[in-house]
């Protein structure tokens, strides 16, 4: 391990329903929680992909899964600043706190999120608020619900990128696992974190 200022600020998780499907899947993310938190980590950003493809039933999926997570946070040993969003992008629970900063996001991906900026700049032309030359990236990033660029994003045991944070992440790096999550152990995910600290990030340069 290198330096502290080496290290990633924001970690974003992208996992499948299968991967918490399972005691076995919060479990590993409790431990991914606890590690990274030991390690000053500031932002863990979880995203769930929710594979069917029925509307209703994506949306029950969701909320199963934002109650499991609640139930896997309560266990936790610190009280972290909390941000849930529900399948269609709204804010089904918001805590503050001085710790790590917790953000997870079942189902709702970065083109909704980018759709929904757009539609609230377009409004903001309407009614005067801007012009239309005032539309620039700083105008769409002040509308999208995540602000924090993740300096990596970890996909388990997957080869195929989400949606997730699409305009934010354009310059992270990227991390797809060789394990299954409900196998993944701490040395997996010191791994990771040796492996990005190796990367010499150009920011688009």
């Amino acid at each position: 391990m290198q330096k502290k200022e080496y290290f990633p600020h924001h970690i974003t998780l992208v996992l499948s329903e299968t991967d918490l499907s399972t005691k076995k899947g919060y479990k590993s993310l409790k431990e991914f929680i606890d590690l990274l938190r030991e390690m000053d980590m500031s932002v863990i950003s979880i995203y769930v992909d929710i594979i069917d493809t029925d509307i209703e039933l994506k949306e029950e999926v969701s909320q199963i899964l934002i109650s499991q997570f609640e139930s896997m946070v309560s266990k936790l040993d610190f009280k972290p600043k909390l941000t849930i969003y529900t399948i269609n992008g709204d804010t089904y629970l918001e805590s503050d706190s001085d710790d790590l900063h917790l953000i997870f996001s079942p189902g709702f991906g970065g083109k909704k999120e980018i759709l929904y900026a757009m539609r609230s700049v377009l409004k903001k032309v309407e009614d005067g608020s801007i012009g239309i030359d005032d539309i620039d990236e700083d105008a769409i990033e002040s509308e999208l619900l995540i602000r924090e660029e993740p300096d990596i994003i970890i996909r388990t045991h997957d080869k195929n990128l989400s949606d997730f944070l699409i305009w934010q992440s354009v310059y992270s790096e990227l991390y797809f696992t060789d394990v299954s999550w409900n196998s993944i152990r701490d040395i997996d995910v010191l791994r990771i974190i040796r492996d990005y600290q190796k990367r010499q990030r150009r920011f688009g340069k």
